[in-house]
């Protein structure tokens, strides 16, 4: 319900509001393939190097990350608190996989696991990463028997522990401890809420195909259906790898591919969930692209220090702006406290402020 604040003798109806912050992306960059160069990229979301760079390049570095891996960088997911999950592989052979969290300002490592997918001819090595809010389903590709078939297998784990956790516990894939999935080499991997239990994107390079799994044939008890999770399928005119959320739309990783001959098309892509329609953003000719991770966290209108709450040093920013109708602000940096978007700081601005404003350590009012 929206509550009625008396300022200066009127009455303003307050709803809720709410803004997006600037996006910020991550790249996960393997350089020569094989642990040198390997860095994680923080790029601008919209502008583009105008001129490109001589190599073809248009994407503009804001941020610059060590690689928490020592041989192979792979997908990115980000977690509740915007921390950076990343795919690491330590050793040549990639017997080494695992997954590192860090934080995506520093870089300094938070915690590192070591989910185990067992030597299958469906798949061994970890490669994608994708968070839900709770735990972390990852895939792996290939196995390390000579001439089995490729395939892709995937399964969901504790994000502390790395221990197998639901729906991998009970029934039939509690012994499996895995299940398949479409394509033959896989990559990205992205978690959709909706439906019973959600759902997730998975790319795989060797077949140049996007695919929508629904995670509830994993939870219905119907061991008929659990490797036949897919319920879409998209082909892309690029290798797509890793993939994330960007306001409805899904970005997607695409590397260098020296053997392809098609540097062109390196580089971050636009996909359509619901039509499948893709276009190039950004052209990294050079770069070795694996993984993309974007934090697009969506405030209360009030919380313009971007720390979950509506407080007093909020205020502070706010009457800092405040300036009268039809006046703007003395501050270049008060857009976000103009909340109607009209170029002033009023106190219309004032009342959807007032109806966030909750204290510190607490919920905004407006969400």
């Amino acid at each position: 319900m929206p509550r009625l604040v008396i300022v200066a003798g009127l009455i303003l109806s307050a709803g809720c509001s709410a803004r997006a912050s600037t996006p910020r992306v991550f790249l996960a960059d393997q350089g020569d393939n094989n642990g040198f160069h390997n860095r994680i990229l923080e790029i601008h979301p919209f502008d583009h190097k105008d001129p490109p760079d001589p190599d073809g390049t248009n994407a503009i570095i804001l941020h610059t990350l060590p690689s928490p891996a020592v041989k192979f960088l792979d997908e990115l997911s980000l977690d509740n608190d915007g921390n950076l999950w990343c795919v690491v592989k330590n050793s040549s052979d990639q017997t080494q996989d695992g997954a590192t969290l860090i934080n995506k300002d520093t870089g300094a490592i938070i915690r590192r696991i070591y989910p185990f997918i067992p030597g299958h001819t469906y798949g061994s090595f970890l490669e994608g990463a994708a968070w839900d809010g709770r735990g972390l389903w990852i895939t792996g590709v290939r196995s390390t028997g000579i001439g089995d078939p490729d395939g892709n297998v995937m399964t969901r784990v504790d994000p502390v522990t790395g221990d197998r956790i639901a729906p991998f516990t009970e029934g039939t894939l509690a012994t499996t401890q895995m299940c398949r999935i479409p394509g033959n080499i896989a990559q990205g991997l992205l978690f959709e809420p909706g439906g019973t239990h959600g759902y997730l994107w998975h790319s795989d390079i060797g077949l140049n195909i996007i695919c929508k799994l629904d995670l509830s044939r994993l939870y219905d008890a119907d061991p008929a259906n659990d490797n036949n999770l897919a319920v879409a399928q998209f082909s892309v005119p690029f290798r797509p790898k890793g993939m994330a959320w960007m306001r409805g739309m899904i970005w997607i990783a695409s590397p260098w591919n020296e053997q392809s001959g098609q540097r062109d098309k390196n580089g971050v892509w636009e996909f359509n969930p619901q039509t499948g329609a893709t276009r190039q953003l950004f052209r990294t000719p050079y770069w070795n692209l694996d993984g993309v991770a974007i934090w697009d966290p969506v405030f209360a209108a009030g919380d313009f220090d971007e720390d979950n709450d509506v407080d007093l040093a909020d205020f502070s920013f706010f009457q800092a702006c405040f300036n009268g109708p039809n006046h703007a602000p003395d501050l270049t940096e008060c857009e976000a406290a103009d909340a109607d978007t009209d170029g002033d700081v009023d106190l219309i601005d004032f009342a959807t402020f007032q109806a966030c404003f909750n204290g510190p350590n607490r919920p905004p009012g407006c969400l």
